[in-house]
C-alpha cells in the first residue's frame, strides 16, 4: 500500500509542477525588458529586419497564448527548448549546472545537520545553561544575517585576510578534471585526482558555510525545543526508571521521537537551498544552477527560467515526498 501511495502522490505532483512553470510562464511575459532587444543589443549594429528575424525564429512574434500551446506541446515531450542567448537546449545547460548546485546544498545541508543535531541535542540536556544561553544566541545571530553579507565577511577573513581559502570556483584556475558524473568531489575520486580533490573541498566550504548558516541555526533551535518537549514524556521517566543509561535515554529514545519536526524543517529547507543559492552561487561565482537563472533572468532568457523553474518544483515536490516517508519510519502511527 505504502508503493501505491507513492504513486498516487506523484501522479498529483506532476500537474501541480506544470501549474507553477506554467504561471511563471506568463509572469515573465510581463516583466519590462524585451529578450531580441537584449541579444541584439550585445551585438552591436543591426536592422529592424534582422530584429524581427530573430522575433520571428524564436516564436515570439506570436500571440502568447499560442507560445504557452507551443511550450506546453514541448514540455509533453520533454523538450524544454533552447536558450535565447546561445541556442543551447535548455536541458543540456541544466544537466551541467545541476550537479554543482546539488553539491553545494548537500555539503550545506551535511554542515548544518553536523553541526546542529549534538548542539540542539546538548543544549535540551542542559537547559537554561551557560552552553545553551551562549548556542541560542548564537542561533539568533545565524538566523538574522543575510547570507551575502555573511558570504562577504568569510571571504573577506578567510581569503583575503588569512589566506587559508580560495574566493571563487569549484577548482584552482587552469585546473580541470574529467567530467564523469558532475559532481565535483565524486569525479576527482573516481579519477584517483587527490590533490584535486583537496582543492574541491576548499573550494567547497566557504559557500557551504555561508549557504548553511540559517538551516544550522534554525535546526538547532527545533531540535532543542523538539527534544525539551520530549525529555518529558512518561516514556523517558519509564526508560529512566528502568535503569537505562542516561546516554541512551537522550540518543535511543528521546531523539528519534524529536526528529519528525527537524526532518520536516530539513526537507523543507533543502529546497529552499536549491532555490535560493543564487546569491551565493553569485558571490563565490560558483557555476550552478542559482547562477545560471540570474543570468538568464537578466538576459530574459524565457526558456532557461522555465526550465529551471520546472526543476525547482519537481525538486521541492520530490523532498515533500521524501519527508512524507521518513515520517512513516520514524513514527510507524504515521501513514501516508
Amino acid at each position: 500500500m505504502r508503493w501505491v501511495a507513492i504513486a498516487r502522490r506523484l501522479l498529483t505532483a506532476l500537474p501541480l509542477a506544470a501549474g507553477i512553470v506554467l504561471v511563471t510562464f506568463f509572469l515573465l511575459r510581463l516583466m519590462p525588458g524585451d529578450p531580441v532587444d537584449i541579444a541584439m543589443g550585445a551585438a552591436g549594429n543591426v536592422t529592424q529586419e534582422e530584429i524581427d528575424s530573430l522575433r520571428q525564429s524564436l516564436g515570439l512574434d506570436r500571440p502568447v497564448w499560442d507560445q504557452a500551446g507551443v511550450f506546453l506541446y514541448g514540455l509533453v515531450r520533454g523538450d524544454l527548448g533552447e536558450s535565447i542567448r546561445s541556442r543551447t537546449p535548455v536541458t543540456e545547460l541544466l544537466k551541467q549546472a545541476l550537479p554543482a548546485t546539488l553539491e553545494l546544498s548537500f555539503a550545506a545541508v551535511l554542515l548544518s545537520v553536523l553541526i546542529a543535531l549534538p548542539v540542539g541535542v546538548m543544549s535540551a540536556v542542559r537547559p537554561r545553561s551557560l552552553w545553551d544561553r551562549v548556542v541560542m544566541s548564537g542561533a539568533f545571530l545565524g538566523i538574522s544575517m543575510p547570507p551575502f553579507w555573511l558570504g562577504l565577511v568569510l571571504m573577506t577573513i578567510f581569503s583575503v585576510m588569512l589566506g587559508w581559502l580560495p574566493t571563487s570556483g569549484r577548482l584552482d584556475a587552469g585546473v580541470t578534471v574529467p567530467t564523469i558524473t558532475g559532481f565535483l568531489l565524486l569525479d576527482t575520486l573516481l579519477t584517483g585526482r587527490w590533490a584535486e580533490f583537496g582543492q574541491a573541498v576548499r573550494h567547497l566550504i566557504l559557500p557551504a558555510l555561508t549557504l548553511g548558516a540559517e538551516l544550522t541555526a534554525i535546526l538547532s533551535r527545533v531540535v532543542r525545543s523538539s527534544m525539551l518537549e520530549v525529555m518529558g514524556m512518561d516514556y523517558i521517566r519509564t526508560a529512566r526508571a528502568k535503569g537505562l543509561a542516561e546516554w541512551k535515554v537522550v540518543l535511543r529514545h528521546a531523539l528519534r521521537n524529536a526528529l519528525i519536526p527537524s526532518v520536516t524543517i530539513l526537507g523543507l529547507q533543502f529546497g529552499v537551498l536549491m532555490g535560493g543559492n543564487m546569491i551565493v552561487e553569485t558571490i563565490f561565482s560558483w557555476p550552478g544552477l542559482g547562477r545560471l537563472v540570474v543570468d538568464a533572468i537578466f538576459a530574459r532568457d524565457y526558456p532557461v527560467v522555465q526550465g529551471a523553474v520546472l526543476l525547482y518544483a519537481i525538486t521541492f515536490l520530490l523532498i515533500n515526498l521524501l519527508v512524507d516517508v521518513l515520517y512513516t519510519w520514524l513514527s510507524p502511527r504515521i501513514d501516508l
